[in-house]
């Protein structure tokens, strides 16, 4: 259990007076006060990697979560957007910025399997990307997530990717 939810807890067994003399109200209130957005909060606005039909998409930093159920597509669309990112421009999908890096990271799928999805995107491209532009990492058989984190940083670190693809998060 994290500490909002100990937090949450705790909070539900006080009354509203209870609650206000909580040690960590003030640490709240002001943490809560940050994350208030209206109509008149200036903000910066973000790059976007991509533009699909006119509408930007994926701003830089954001995380982006593809879900469904199985055999849905997901890697399919993911393999679009990735190729939109290589050519510049794949069926009405636009990059936004030129010379990105991807690194697309598989953990669930066999070798075969990631080796497929990386020759369909050489075909859908027309051309045989680098490995400077895009790395493809299979992390099936790794196993403990511990230093699964350590290698991942290192990747970050060493590849400086522009845009991550986690398939089977």
């Amino acid at each position: 259990m994290n500490n909002i939810e100990l937090l949450q807890q705790d909070i539900a067994t006080h009354t509203a007076q209870d609650v206000s003399q909580h040690p960590e109200w003030d640490e709240i209130l002001q943490r809560l006060e940050k994350c208030f957005i209206d109509r008149d909060t200036q903000l910066i606005e973000q790059k976007h990697l991509l533009e699909i039909h006119g509408v930007k998409c994926f701003p830089r930093g954001d995380l982006i979560a593809i879900s469904g159920k199985e055999k849905c597509g997901k890697t399919t669309a993911c393999r679009i957007l990735t190729t939109a990112l290589l050519r510049g421009e794949y069926e009405g999908i636009r990059a936004l910025e030129k010379n990105l890096r991807i690194l697309w990271i598989d953990t669930e799928q066999a070798r075969l399997s990631t080796r497929t999805v990386s020759r369909g995107i050489d075909m859908m491209c027309g051309f045989l990307p680098t490995s400077d532009q895009i790395r493809f990492l299979n992390l099936r058989e790794w196993g403990d997530k511990p230093s699964m984190r350590i290698v991942l940083q290192v990747m970050f670190d060493s590849f400086r990717p522009d845009f991550v693809i986690l398939d089977g998060i």
